[in-house]
């Protein structure tokens, strides 16, 4: 249980602080967006991209983990056997539920960073929507 805590206490509260700057970077972007803020935006987006590629061989591994066999064969297996992967592996039902757990949170984890790079693609959109805008306000001004 320890590694599942473990796992949650070092992901979530990153997760958090990512949360965080977004949303102070959000208040800037709608109050004067400028590039600069594109350019802070592109590397937070960067950042969550590592963090997700890192937790998604996390989910692949505790899926094939919890695929295994969940009940022992029909033939009494030796202590041997249990440790020679060629003859399978035993995964105990608490087990089974443990890794689900586990399962639980990588998948939260990483819907959570896609919503957080959903709103840096967001802000990005804005910054250069609203900069076209402006320029285009501008325009028209020396045009006329």
């Amino acid at each position: 249980m320890s590694k599942k805590v473990g796992v949650n206490r070092a992901l979530i509260p990153v997760q958090a602080a990512y949360s965080d700057i977004i949303g102070d970077i959000e208040i800037d972007v709608l109050t004067r967006p400028d590039l600069h803020q594109s350019k802070n935006l592109y590397i937070i987006a960067s950042e969550i991209s590592k963090m997700r590629s890192f937790i998604q061989p996390i989910v692949n591994i505790i899926n094939a983990m919890r695929d295994h066999k969940s009940v022992a064969s029909p033939r009494q297996q030796t202590p041997q056997d249990l440790r020679d992967p060629a003859k399978g592996a035993i995964v105990t039902p608490l087990t089974y539920m443990y890794l689900g757990d586990v399962l639980d949170h990588c998948v939260l984890i990483n819907d959570n960073l896609g919503q957080i790079t959903k709103a840096v693609d967001g802000m990005t959109d804005l910054i250069f929507n609203t900069i076209t805008a402006y320029q285009n306000e501008a325009l028209k001004q020396l045009t006329i």
